[in-house]
């Protein structure tokens, strides 16, 4: 009788190390690959961040003669933000490049930085001092001191730029 109670507890202990087994493995299933609503789900909100991104830069009116420009747009799914970088070239007769950049949530546009870069084109050793501004939580700020300082930050921000 006491053996066979062992045996009968030794087979429910495994029963259980089984079921707890599978329970762990489901929901590693379930974290790596989100439920199809939740894809869809997401795939609505960057869809929307996209839109969003695009009037943005159109309100925006960057561009002009001698003035390249381009943006990008990320939704954060953490943040629950939409992000836009948009980058701005200015290309002077007198050998002078200045570049502006700045980071903005796409629909209430609060501001997460920016950056301004003059570089002189007809002498490369001429470097300049970024005027550059980080905001991480949209109010408080503080300077980045490059432009690599200042491309790292964005990256945390999920942007991807064509750079």
């Amino acid at each position: 009788m006491k053996n066979a109670i062992f045996v009968l507890l030794a087979a429910l202990a495994l029963a259980l190390a089984f079921a707890f087994g599978l329970y762990v493995q489901a929901q590693k299933m379930t974290t790596a690959h989100p439920a199809p609503d939740d894809a869809i789900r997401n795939l609505t909100l960057q869809k929307t961040c996209a839109e969003g991104a695009a009037a943005y830069y159109k309100s925006e009116k960057l561009g002009g003669p001698r003035q390249t420009s381009d943006y990008y747009n990320h939704y954060d799914v953490t943040r629950g933000k939409c992000f836009i970088l948009t980058e701005t070239a200015d290309f002077s007769s007198s050998g002078h490049t200045s570049t502006y950049a700045t980071l903005n949530d796409a629909f209430d546009a609060t501001s997460y930085g920016s950056i301004y870069l003059d570089r002189h084109t007809t002498d490369p050793l001429k470097g300049s001092v970024p005027v550059c501004v980080m905001v991480p939580d949209g109010l408080h700020s503080k300077n980045c001191h490059s432009d690599e300082e200042w491309k790292s930050y964005v990256a945390t921000f999920g942007v991807k730029t064509g750079k």
